[in-house]
Order: structure tokens, then C-alpha cells, then sequence
């Protein structure tokens, strides 16, 4: 059985076509389950470096925390917490996220 922030990872890559490339922001507790969960759903054959993945099929997708800097460039942005509440430290990161995408 899949945890809440591997469901929503899968939510994430579902949504079909996009504009710019997919930016999905977790906790440092979390990363590694949304990175597996990305590792897998993607097509075979996609190159990664661990914490981005370029399909032949769809535009690149990335897994950060929510206190990495932001990348600078734009991107779509999807928040995989698990449904938990973010604290302080997690909402100012994920502010300068939203700013940046």
C-alpha cells in the first residue's frame, strides 16, 4: 500500500500534458518515498540523476525539499506532504517556491 505523499506524487505525474517541467516539493523525511514512487512511473529508458528524471516521452520531472533553492526556471509546482501540516520553516520555503515558478 502506497503512504499519502507516494499517492500524491502519483497524482502529480498523472496529470497529463504540461507546459513546463514538474517540480514536486516533499520533506526531507519523505524524499526518498516520492523519489522511488517517480523512479517507477516513469517510462523505461528515462535518464535520472537521482533527483530529476528526463523522459523521451514528457517534460523533466523533479524532486526537491521544500528547503532546497528554488531552480531558476519556470516550472510547474506540486507539494507532496502527505496531508501533514507544514511548519513555519516549510511554508517560508515554499513561498520562495511558488515565487520562483
Amino acid at each position: 500500500m502506497m503512504s499519502a505523499v507516494q499517492e500524491c506524487a502519483c497524482r502529480a505525474l498523472d496529470r497529463g500534458v504540461r507546459d513546463f517541467p514538474l517540480v514536486i516539493l516533499t520533506s526531507d523525511k519523505d524524499i526518498e518515498k516520492v523519489r522511488a514512487i517517480v523512479a517507477v512511473s516513469l517510462t523505461q529508458g528515462t535518464f535520472s540523476d537521482g533527483s530529476t528524471w528526463k523522459p523521451k516521452d514528457r517534460l523533466e520531472v523533479s524532486v526537491y525539499r521544500y528547503e532546497d533553492a528554488p531552480i531558476p526556471k519556470p516550472f510547474e509546482l506540486a507539494v507532496c506532504n502527505g496531508g501533514k501540516d507544514l511548519s513555519e520553516q516549510q511554508k517560508d520555503a515554499l513561498k520562495k517556491w511558488e515565487d520562483a515558478a
